[in-house]
């Protein structure tokens, strides 16, 4: 083979190198960046087939230069066409996705206005020329909230359609599936309610490239995408599976997707003048306990519901409302307390002996803890009201327990353990729906303690005297 054509062949298979970098990139760079989609599909469906040919055509003309004892020569000038399909083939797929993407336009999310037009229905994959198709439903007057279900999709849609929400201020939430891209969309809401029993798919970018300098730039990318979240979040994201990561509701709320309650049983509100009962029922399906209560106490979540819209629209401030909405659950936890087995019991004055800890300063406030007042209980440390709600959202589905009354010889047993006036003074550690007056503070602490050290037959049977109505 000739020098000059030596030479010419090598120059023009690093060219065709480099223009397989360049292409590799722009496929990478299509995965968040809206407007690159369009033009790496054309990259890859019409430049890639020319590359292929140009390298093929260029393997032969230097094969049959090189005569035919030239064969470590031919396998010498056949290593650029060779690195040339060893850097596009770990792109192929996503070249494949792009363009599919890209004829796909017009058959991705499907919207459907609800709630008196307060809320946007999205389903299906989010597709480029979904935001702009959608302009519409998304600018109309009175839209509070986007509900999502969809398995993901472009992610460089996804940034735009997120974009708009957080623009307009409107609030999330996800009713059946949110996987991949469509947890960018979700994270721009504000509130953000994911329904109890529904999980959020968290996925890695895929990488488009075998080249190792385009693989670093997509997980930089990623890591700034879920850099809010916190590293903890953003490590574990990277070691999951390809499948995608589903974390528990506290990993949810630890990394701030979802928005810790500020007590307890309370949820995000929806937005006032013109809120609907139903949107009232969606927000409280947002709250794992407030399902589980529903089961084992049918028609709470209505009555709830209908109690926080005719005060919210009375002109009840919200904090309020929330209130009186925990005074109907008290009333209902008073009856789950009296059919709860000795071990949930158990559990529960394990919190209340915790609680009378923390309100040991003020009183006052462990007395009307003891009553059932809602206003102690909202003073309480977020960790305590935290561990109440899971504590009630365990015992809710619990099965209720057989009742029996009382006879004399386990009165007997309480007066030889705990002393003549235990019987009388037990039932006054939880007051709540009787007319009786609660222990004053130290000695509500002193006898809950006695009770929560004695062996496990013995305190079980105390509880019972506490508790059982």
């Amino acid at each position: 083979m000739k020098p000059t054509a030596m030479r010419n062949t090598w120059l023009a298979q690093g060219g065709l190198l480099l223009l397989a970098v360049a292409a590799d990139g722009l496929a990478a760079s299509a995965l968040l960046r809206p407007t690159g989609a369009q033009a790496a599909a054309l990259a890859w469906c019409v430049v890639l087939p020319l590359l292929l040919l140009a390298s093929a055509l260029l393997l032969i003309r230097s094969a049959r230069q090189a005569g035919g004892g030239g064969l470590r020569r031919t396998a010498v000038i056949a290593l650029p066409p060779l690195l040339l399909l060893l850097l596009l083939g770990g792109s192929l797929q996503q070249a494949g996705h792009i363009a599919r993407q890209a004829m796909a336009q017009g058959a991705g999310l499907q919207a459907e206005t609800v709630d008196a037009g307060r809320t946007l229905r999205l389903q299906g994959s989010i597709l480029p020329g979904d935001v702009g198709r959608l302009a519409g439903p998304l600018s109309a007057p009175g839209l509070q909230r986007v509900e999502l279900d969809s398995d993901g999709g472009s992610w460089a849609e996804a940034r735009r359609l997120a974009a708009v929400v957080g623009e307009r201020g409107l609030a999330t939430r996800v009713s059946a599936r949110c996987d991949a891209a469509c947890t960018l969309v979700f994270r721009a809401g504000s509130p953000r309610h994911l329904l109890a029993g529904v999980e959020l798919g968290f996925a890695r970018l895929p990488l488009p490239s075998w080249q190792p300098w385009w693989r670093a730039w997509v997980r930089a990318e990623q890591d700034a995408l879920h850099a809010a979240l916190g590293d903890d979040f953003v490590r574990r994201l990277a070691l999951a599976l390809p499948g995608g990561w589903r974390p528990m509701r506290s990993d949810l709320q630890a990394a701030g997707v979802l928005e810790r309650p500020d007590f307890g049983l309370d949820v995000g509100l929806p937005a006032l003048p013109g809120a609907l009962l139903v949107e009232y029922r969606a927000a409280l399906l947002s709250e794992p306990a407030w399902p589980a209560l529903d089961r084992r106490f049918p028609g709470l979540i209505d009555e709830v519901a209908s109690l926080m819209h005719e005060q919210r629209a009375s002109g009840v401030p919200d904090t309020m409302a929330a209130q009186f909405a925990q005074q109907l659950v008290l009333a209902r936890q008073t009856q789950l307390l009296a059919a709860l087995s000795g071990e949930s019991r158990q559990l529960y004055l394990s919190w209340l002996l915790d609680a009378l800890d923390a309100l040991q300063q003020e009183p006052a406030l462990c007395s009307a803890l003891l009553a059932g007042d809602v206003q102690a209980r909202r003073r309480l440390p977020k960790a305590l009201a935290a561990r109440e709600l899971q504590w009630l959202e365990d015992a809710a589905q619990e099965a209720a327990q057989p009742r029996k009354p009382m006879n004399g010889l386990e009165r007997e047993v309480i007066r030889r353990t705990l002393g003549a006036t235990a019987s009388g003074q037990l039932p006054r550690l939880w007051t709540a729906g009787s007319e009786l007056a609660p222990l004053d503070c130290d000695s509500a602490r002193r006898l809950a303690r006695q009770v929560h050290e004695l062996p496990g037959p013995q305190r079980r049977l105390m509880l019972r005297r506490v508790f059982e109505r």
